[in-house]
């Protein structure tokens, strides 16, 4: 009688542990949906994640099922390091972080923020602070097919970088982390809107404003990014640079340097760009102090959509 009882307390308790064991499991690896909070000043637990890298390795990890909102609390920063995302959000099920002014800092010489094949973020009100000082120094890098994601209201900001080096950019859609003129699928149907992009007090900036590079073999993918009402500032050459891109739109910028140590300066750069699904659009843009206004429109293919080109 006494081995039966202990032969079934032990049962039950194993029983006990193995049922918490994989609720818990279940409810570690449920999809994110909802309000969360990035907040330096809390542990990361429940809704809230004590950094970027947390938030970043949770979404990444397990995905999303419905509309994700995360506001980085007011006055919680800065943040550092890159933060890259993998997870893609949907047309209905978007991820949506709102920065609240706060920043984040990547001291290395790569991007701050890394989407790679992530679709539907939307990253708002953000401080991005490019503080690298070598080759690959980035604001913001595409690539991995990243579609249908928005940069807005944010500054974008190198504050120790003061090179040369044709990797930089303060947006850079390439397929590679140490050059700009790197061939792939880096995405399309991207906004990049109302962002201020400058060098840090000395007035040294990235290499390219905007770069999008396209090989042949793409140039007829739907690709139609958006860059729209953005103060573009202390590039060193190129502010928009577009290669072999299929169907853009560039209006109502103001491109402007106080960068030193280079001569001339292109505004807007499009070489083979092609028009066989969406248009191509540059118009409004106000272009000032580019030693020249150097503007470059080469090879323009309007094979369908429409155009319009007075810069």
């Amino acid at each position: 009688m006494t081995k039966n009882y202990e032969r079934n307390w032990l049962f039950t308790f194993k029983s006990v542990i193995l049922f918490s064991s994989m609720l818990f499991a279940g409810t570690a690896m449920a999809q994110l949906s909802g309000t969360y909070t990035i907040n330096s000043g809390a542990a990361t637990s429940g809704t809230n994640y004590a950094s970027f890298t947390a938030f970043a390795t949770a979404i990444n990890g397990v995905g999303v099922s419905g509309p994700v909102t995360v506001n980085v609390v007011s006055g919680s920063g800065p943040y550092s390091g890159q933060v890259q995302f993998t997870a893609s959000g949907t047309a209905t099920n978007t991820i949506t972080i709102n920065g609240n002014g706060n920043t984040l800092k990547n001291t290395s010489s790569a991007s701050v923020v890394n989407l790679n094949g992530a679709d539907y973020v939307t990253i708002d009100n953000l401080i991005i602070d490019a503080a690298g000082t070598g080759n690959g120094t980035r604001g913001v890098w595409f690539h991995n097919g990243a579609d249908n994601n928005t940069i807005s209201n944010c500054q974008i900001i190198f504050s120790a970088y003061s090179g040369t080096n044709n990797s930089t950019a303060y947006i850079s859609f390439s397929g590679s982390a140490t050059s700009s003129t790197s061939s792939g699928n880096h995405g399309k149907l991207n906004l990049i809107t109302g962002n201020v992009m400058k060098g840090s007090s000395n007035s040294y900036g990235p290499y390219y404003g905007f770069a999008d590079y396209r090989t042949a073999a793409q140039a007829g993918s739907t690709v139609a990014n958006v860059f729209t009402d953005n103060d573009v500032r202390d590039v060193y050459y190129y502010s928009v640079y577009m290669y072999r891109t299929n169907g853009m739109t560039i209006e109502n910028n103001k491109f402007h340097t106080s960068r030193s140590g280079t001569g001339s300066r292109y505004g807007f750069y499009a070489y083979y760009c092609v028009t066989t699904t969406h248009q191509i659009s540059i118009s409004n843009n106000e272009v000032t102090n580019l030693s020249g206004n150097y503007v470059y429109l080469s090879y323009l293919y309007y094979t369908t959509g429409t155009a319009a080109l007075p810069f």
